[in-house]
């Protein structure tokens, strides 16, 4: 197996569903709604697909998707929001835009990829997910 450190991420390309690593590794895992900055269900699934490609029998996959709405778009799935960075230089605005995907979609994505849900939680404590969760870490492997 290879250390963390042969790992570019993301790809030259910038494409995170199609990061191109030699080996196989027991985790890989995308954080802070990373994930959604792929703005298509067909991108998001590549990286899925990828991942699965890339992951031993016995590794997991963890996602960790924050839960926030700022401009939302509900037919496209789509978040607009920006970030706000307050300095001496004064201000600046980053705009971000995300498209997310609820839980059962990743778990879709998850499946069509050869991964199964294996735990999700609420937060990095292992709080329950429940309908009042803000954000979620979720585990897949095979």
């Amino acid at each position: 197996m290879a250390s963390l450190e042969a790992i570019s991420w993301p790809s030259k390309s910038g494409d995170l569903a199609a990061v191109a690593v030699p080996d196989r590794y027991r985790l890989i895992f995308v954080a802070w709604n990373s994930l959604f900055n792929l703005l298509t269900q067909e991108d998001q699934l590549r990286c899925f697909e990828n991942v699965a490609a890339h992951l031993t029998d016995d590794g997991c996959f963890v996602v960790e998707v924050r839960i926030g709405v700022l401009r939302h778009d509900p037919s496209t799935q789509t978040l607009e929001q920006s970030h706000i960075s307050l300095s001496s230089d004064g201000v600046s605005l980053n705009p971000v835009v995300q498209r997310y995907a609820w839980p059962s979609e990743l778990d879709l994505m998850g499946r069509i990829a050869g991964l199964r849900l294996r735990e999700r939680w609420a937060d990095w404590e292992e709080r329950p997910f429940n309908s009042s969760s803000e954000a979620h870490v979720s585990v897949y492997g095979r």
